[in-house]
């Protein structure tokens, strides 16, 4: 279960919408077993970000079991005021800030 679940995503827990989301998840151990994990559960990673986080697309109907999973150490809605730092700088890996 993730230390770190954002209120929106816990707002949209229970949900059966199969509207689409993005998120941003953090990894709490090995990132492509997660993604395999997550693969399971029709989730499509669009991005790897840094060394642990996923940007991902999925329905509001999975939320509540991705908030289930030990691999995830945080799920959160993923906002336009999130961006990469040093995107396109082979020298640097890249970090998220807010």
């Amino acid at each position: 279960m993730p230390e770190y679940v954002d209120p929106a995503v816990e707002e949209l827990r229970g949900s059966a919408s199969r509207t689409s989301v993005t998120l941003l998840i953090g990894a709490s151990g090995d990132r492509d077993r997660l993604e395999e994990t997550l693969a399971q559960y029709g989730v499509t990673v669009e991005k790897r970000i840094g060394r642990t986080a996923l940007l991902v697309q999925t329905n509001e109907s999975t939320i509540d079991d991705l908030c289930e999973l030990d691999a995830i150490s945080s799920i959160e809605l993923d906002h336009e005021d999130v961006e990469v730092l040093n995107e396109g700088n082979s020298e640097s890996r890249p970090r998220v800030t807010r």
